[in-house]
């Protein structure tokens, strides 16, 4: 016999049947604003990376319908230098009384990150941003760990009146299922602790006919690229379940609806719930989704991709090159006008080499054609170029041949700093967008969900190694660090340049130890342990003393900043007898030469101490130069500062210089014109219409008036 419903009943039935109300609402409502605005926009760049034509962008109907990739390339080059490597995450305490080591947070996101192939994960992410201009994953906390979901863009919605995830009143996303499936699905009851279902009123749910669900006009989007790709999924009606799984900011609940339907979740935000259970009085919930956006507009939720802007040169470019490639094939395959007379022998009429056929002279001719013109061809690489220089992609970044005569080293240095400026600001907003709120929500189900000292896996240059990590010491919120892979390239090839320029300008210089160079060089630039770099140096007798390619007197001590550098010299106290150039105290045995100094080197090392004034005022000392008004420039920038004092004498001494090698290859014997240190002089004494190579030993200006030029002993 049936029973009538209870009060309680009734009131349960009305608050579920006005949960799914509220749900589909939303949902349709965020799905008609995307509908209108971006749908056809995602299926036309999602068409174009799949080398597949759009429907309104065929122009040119011909014979050939060939498809020129540059959508692929442009979107993947970008894929691999964004996400082609493991970023690097960090935390800093945000106060001086939280735990201020936080190596074993680090290493634990790495653990997480690892164990569920978040860097497979991330590529598809970083993919969706770049083809549709945003990409959202989801977070949730399974048994001892966080997994990561990559939701379908359309799939996702969102509050429309939002322009950010922060402000939304609610989000979601929706994705088909079985009931089996669901039926697998358990959490943990916060009450009792032990398991139960995250699904209920299963058994309600009745599958359609047909679709698993009967609003044909908004597919998901695993359903839409079946269809464009011409699949679909055999009997989907008797597996397939639609849920919409909705996330309520106001109300703090997630509520989960299958079929729309029937009601199957509606709990309190579980990290509320879980929140609450340590002892938190003021538990909010956390939203597990995470969006990044690639061109941002600050009134719109979701951005612009990388094809939108070029659609247009996609299908311009395919137009043009089926257009060329007949009209190329037309030209070569030759066509004949022939006599009438002869119409039998029309089939048998071939294009062969040294065919003979039995016609009256002039009867078979061919019929002119036009060449291609290169202008056709001109057009094709204008619109490439259109396309790499509106994605940024240009032919340095993807690592195409630079060495054909067309293309100077000033074209090829502007694109790599024009395409590196772009990548950069990219960079940083993946950094401090996407991949830093992954950081934080990671590490905030941490604290939720973990409770007991662990064992953290620390991997790092040395091996592995374990560390312990304890809940109790990291309390409050921790601000999440980001380093992408390809910044870390970046940094790691500015330091090797900065490596590089410095050993070769101070290689066989004898102001500076070539023992400690070497050991800098070889731990910096190829990142070898100093035990390592002590073992490969060569152990001289005598070490300190006696140094090879290190004049006496100059093995320790200095002021330029370098072991074993040269210190300047008291430009007020030369005294009577002294070698020139050496500074008082400094005792030079006859029988060894002053090293010469070319001021070429020194110019260098002005260069390398930028930011360190007071070793540059010692470097302009030496070189006889007035202190410049521009000391932490480049002297190759200064004159563009308006300060030529220093331009205009360091031009000088390179001109002496290459002068004096012209004069030694006329003249071997010519005098080496020396000012003060050794320091090959500008020859600021000569007439400046003078070639010095061309004047005799008795022209060339002396040491005394080389000297008095640079001011020394004034």
């Amino acid at each position: 016999m049936a029973t009538k419903p209870t009060d309680t009943n009734d009131k349960k039935t009305e608050e579920s049947d006005e949960v799914v109300s509220r749900v589909v609402r939303d949902f349709e409502t965020a799905w008609e604003y995307t509908e209108s605005s971006y749908h056809g926009t995602w299926e036309d760049c999602w068409k174009l990376y799949n080398n597949i034509r759009t429907e309104n962008g065929k122009a040119y109907d011909g014979i050939t319908n060939t498809f020129v990739p540059m959508t692929f390339s442009t979107i993947e080059t970008m894929v691999s230098a964004i996400a082609g490597g493991k970023p690097r995450f960090g935390y800093k305490p945000t106060n001086k009384d939280q735990e201020q080591d936080t190596k074993v947070l680090t290493a634990k996101l790495d653990y997480f990150w690892d164990c569920d192939k978040w860097s497979i994960k991330t590529i598809n992410w970083v993919r969706n941003v770049l083809m549709y201009g945003t990409g959202v994953v989801y977070l949730w906390w399974d048994i001892d760990r966080p997994r990561m979901i990559n939701v379908p863009l359309r799939d996702f919605f969102i509050d429309p009146t939002a322009s950010t995830l922060e402000d939304a009143a609610f989000v979601g996303r929706r994705f088909l299922t079985t009931i089996d499936e669901l039926k697998t699905y358990e959490v943990v009851d916060p009450e009792t602790g032990k398991m139960m279902p995250m699904y209920k009123n299963l058994d309600d749910i009745e599958l359609k006919d047909g679709e698993a669900s009967d609003n044909t006009g908004d597919l998901t989007d695993k359903q839409e690229k079946d269809m464009w790709m011409g699949s679909t999924l055999a009997n989907a009606s008797e597996c397939q379940v639609e849920c919409i799984e909705y996330w309520d900011r106001d109300k703090d609940r997630v509520c989960v609806v299958a079929n729309r339907s029937v009601e199957i979740r509606n709990d309190e935000n579980p990290y509320k719930v879980q929140s609450r259970s340590k002892g938190n009085k003021q538990a909010q919930g956390l939203i597990p989704f995470i969006a990044q956006r690639n061109y941002t507009d600050e009134a719109l939720f979701y951005g612009k991709g990388e094809i939108q802007p070029i659609i247009q040169e996609q299908e311009l470019l395919n137009d043009l090159t089926n257009q060329t490639t007949d009209s190329t094939t037309y030209t070569l395959n030759q066509m004949y006008t022939l006599d009438p007379q002869y119409s039998d022998f029309i089939e048998s009429v071939e294009n062969i080499p040294g065919a003979v056929y039995p016609f009256a002279a002039g009867s078979l001719q061919p019929i002119p054609k036009g060449i291609v013109p290169a202008a056709a061809f001109s057009q094709i690489a204008n619109v490439k170029q259109e396309i790499r220089e509106t994605t940024s992609a240009s032919e340095v970044a993807k690592g195409v041949d630079q060495s054909v005569s067309n293309v100077t080293a000033t074209q090829i240095q502007a694109q790599q700093q024009s395409a590196g400026q772009r990548f950069g600001i990219k960079l940083t907003q993946f950094e401090e967008e996407g991949f830093h709120d992954l950081g934080r929500l990671v590490f905030q189900m941490i604290q939720l969900f973990t409770s007991d000292k662990q064992q953290v896996r620390m991997a790092d240059e040395n091996g592995i190694s374990w560390s312990e990590y304890d809940p109790k010491a990291f309390k409050g919120d921790y601000e999440p660090e980001v380093v992408l892979a390809s910044t870390i390239k970046e940094i790691k090839q500015a330091d090797d340049q900065k490596s590089d320029a410095i050993f070769q300008s101070m290689v066989s210089n004898p102001l500076i130890d070539q023992t400690e160079l070497t050991k800098m060089y070889l731990m910096k630039r190829f990142d070898i342990d100093p035990d390592e770099v002590q073992k490969l140096l060569v152990q001289q007798e005598g070490a300190g003393t006696d140094m090879p390619g290190v004049p006496m007197g100059m093995e320790s001590g200095g002021q330029l900043g370098v072991p074993g550098g040269m210190p300047a010299p008291d430009m007020g106290a030369m005294q009577p007898g002294m070698p020139q150039g050496m500074p008082p105290g400094m005792d030079m045995p006859p029988e060894v030469a002053q090293p010469e100094i070319k001021g070429s080197d020194l110019i260098k090392l002005y260069d390398l101490t930028s930011g360190q004034p007071d070793l540059q005022a010692q470097i302009v000392q030496m070189l006889g130069f007035e202190p410049s008004q521009y000391p932490d420039l480049p002297y190759t920038q200064v004159v563009i500062k308006g300060d030529q004092v220093m331009m205009d004498k360091a031009l000088k001494i390179q001109e002496a210089e290459l002068s004096h090698e012209r004069a030694l290859a006329q003249n071997p014997q010519a005098p080496t014109p020396e000012g003060m240190m050794g320091v090959e002089a500008p020859g600021a004494g000569m007439n400046p219409t003078q070639d010095p190579a061309m004047m005799s030993p008795e022209q060339l200006p002396t040491q005394a008036d080389v000297a008095g030029d640079m001011g020394v002993g004034q």
